[in-house]
């Protein structure tokens, strides 16, 4: 095997190495002071990993176990007639609960304002979708994550705890609403519909720069790739 020029020599080698551990070390004590693990996905155990080539990059998780070093794509996509997308953005989040005000900052001044959000049970974080509403104005709908083992009469559930609960509880009736009920079908066709175009009709599965700053751009052009080819199929 034949290592790149900038990896045959030991001293670069160590240095690349010392780099991805300060990177480690540091991403450990943000988490700390954000008063939240590093974690990747729902249930899964720590996993603390700095690429030497790509060091901007994270270990992300997927769906059946699998994981993937790289990039969080994120997409803001009008869920009305057009189905074009509106915002997007890239981050190193391992997941998606604290990735929805930074979403919506991305929304273009074009798109108007955003009045209603549907997002899936990934973003599902109260006190984020709280400051979310507050902030910007806008109504949330995000079908809480199962908790198997929540007593719903719990006494010792008070102060935040329980305002978190009430919160959580407010969700739910509102998706128990039929009209919000129908309006949140709208994400799935929407939103994965997307995806599956970009990665079935433009052949985008992974990127093909370096670097965040790089990778954002060639994001950004998938996006506008797909916006043209939906305005293109309308015309016809």
């Amino acid at each position: 095997m034949q290592l790149p020029e900038e990896l045959r020599d030991r001293e670069q080698r160590r240095k690349k190495l010392l780099a991805a551990k300060a990177a480690i070390l540091a991403r450990r004590q943000g988490a700390r002071e954000a008063a939240r693990g590093d974690v990747v996905g729902s249930g899964c155990r720590r996993r603390e990993r700095a690429s030497v080539s790509e060091p901007e990059s994270r270990y992300l998780g997927r769906k059946g176990g699998q994981a993937v070093q790289g990039y969080n794509a994120q997409a803001v996509i009008d869920a009305g007639e057009s189905g074009l997308i509106i915002g997007a953005r890239l981050s190193d989040a391992p997941n998606d609960s604290h990735a929805l005000a930074s979403t919506l900052e991305a929304v273009v001044p074009e798109a108007g304002r955003v009045g209603t959000v549907l997002v899936d049970k990934g973003y599902d974080d109260t006190e984020h979708i709280a400051q979310v509403e507050h902030e910007h104005s806008v109504l949330v709908l995000c079908p809480p994550q199962r908790r198997p083992n929540a007593k719903v009469h719990n006494p010792k559930r008070r102060g935040r705890r329980q305002w978190m609960w009430q919160r959580r509880r407010l969700m739910e009736q509102r998706l128990r609403c039929p009209a919000w009920r129908a309006l949140y079908r709208r994400r799935q066709p929407s939103a994965e519909g997307v995806f599956a175009r970009i990665k079935s009709h433009l052949g985008f599965r992974r990127f093909r720069v370096w670097g965040k700053s790089a990778a954002t751009s060639e994001w950004i052009l998938v996006c506008l790739a797909h916006n043209c080819r939906m305005l293109a199929a309308k015309v016809a």
